[in-house]
């Protein structure tokens, strides 16, 4: 069996205060799901913290209706971001189309 490699956290974990997330909401809403972006918004969070983050917050946002504090309306959930497509062709290589090349709306 091979041994496995003790846990070691990036960066050392911490509530997020109120600043963070207030800096955390007005990212999201400049920069929807960009974690790299959002992150360097916010400052003390790295990218993989602020996914995490966003994640429950959308969670309990679906579950108990949360609402814009700016707007009092509804919180608007940014839609995925496209993923990346990975196809084979016929000469056995393998190409990726990001979502940039994938928009067809431009035509």
């Amino acid at each position: 069996l091979p041994a496995t490699r003790p846990y070691r956290a990036s960066l050392p974990r911490a509530a997020w205060t109120a600043l963070e997330h207030a800096r955390f909401l007005d990212a999201l809403h400049l920069f929807k799901r960009d974690w790299s972006r959002v992150s360097a918004h916010i400052g003390t969070k790295s990218p993989k913290q602020v996914r995490s983050h966003a994640q429950k917050y959308f969670l309990r946002a679906e579950r108990t209706g949360v609402r814009d504090v700016v707007r009092g309306e509804p919180l608007e959930i940014p839609p995925p971001r496209k993923k990346a497509r990975k196809t084979t062709t016929p000469a056995g290589t393998t190409t990726t189309t990001t979502p940039a090349d994938d928009d067809d709306d431009d035509d």
